[in-house]
């Protein structure tokens, strides 16, 4: 934790479109004891909602990292530095249900306030859930949507979860 400053949501500064799309995140998600789950994802969101900064997170039912988000409050998000794109990519398509995902990836497994992230990590959002909502088609006003993101119509749910604190890497 050392290797970290905390900063508040308000003086993070970052490009977002970067951040997301090309850059990546990993979310990090509590498994069980002192062990934790990291799943890689790039379809998300920061901003303001409910008077709250707030990140908004994309993940399918299917996905280990569903039923470990749901059984608890807390995560985090993570940015890492291009170096780690092959462990991120592992994160991505490997299962955390019968992989320990953190010691393939060479990971150290850290806590802040109860919350999980690796010190590999560049910048780290602690993350507390607000609200969960499904996706359905019937929102979908363009078509293109379903077809495109969905074609074997397993959607997302929505997660939007308030930004306590962020640590940026000294």
């Amino acid at each position: 934790m050392d290797n970290f400053a905390v900063i508040s949501p308000a003086e993070f500064q970052c490009r977002p479109f970067n951040m997301i799309e090309k850059d990546w995140f990993v979310i990090t998600t509590q498994k069980g004891g002192d062990n934790a789950n990291a799943m890689t994802a790039n379809w998300a969101g920061i901003g303001f909602l409910w008077w709250e900064p707030v990140a908004f997170t994309f993940i399918r039912p299917q996905r280990f990292t569903h039923d470990l988000i749901d059984s608890t409050d807390a995560h985090s998000i993570a940015l890492f530095d291009e170096a780690y794109r092959k462990q991120l990519v592992f994160c991505g398509e490997a299962s955390g249900r019968d992989t320990d995902k953190a010691k393939e990836c060479g990971f150290t497994l850290l806590w802040h306030d109860g919350i999980p992230f690796f010190a590999e990590a560049e910048i780290v959002m602690l993350c507390r859930k607000m609200a969960k909502q499904p996706l359905s088609p019937d929102g979908f006003i363009d078509p293109v949507i379903g077809e495109k993101a969905y074609p074997e119509r397993d959607y997302h749910d929505l997660y939007i979860s308030k930004i306590l604190k962020i640590l940026v890497k000294k």
